[in-house]
């Protein structure tokens, strides 16, 4: 399963409807359920980085992950495995 962190922000915002639009299920975390957009194969789930607490349902049965991030103001960014 595939877990998008920052959905809402500059990467994820690009990414959850690529892989919509690919039919590749996945998951999006999202601190404000209120800003979800319904996407076929995409599960919202409510969650923040910043609280641990909040993310056991959104990491059940996540086996890889990738962290995409934009590094700086200069639209730079920085992919870790």
């Amino acid at each position: 399963m595939i877990l998008v962190t920052g959905s809402t922000g500059a990467i994820g915002s690009e990414v959850v409807p690529l892989l919509s639009r690919a039919s590749t299920p996945a998951r999006a975390l999202i601190r404000n359920p209120n800003q979800r957009k319904e996407l076929p194969g995409i599960t919202w789930v409510a969650g923040d980085l910043g609280k641990p607490e909040t993310l056991a349902s959104a990491l059940a049965g996540e086996g890889r992950r990738e962290m995409c991030r934009r590094s700086n103001d200069e639209g730079k960014f920085e992919v870790r495995p």
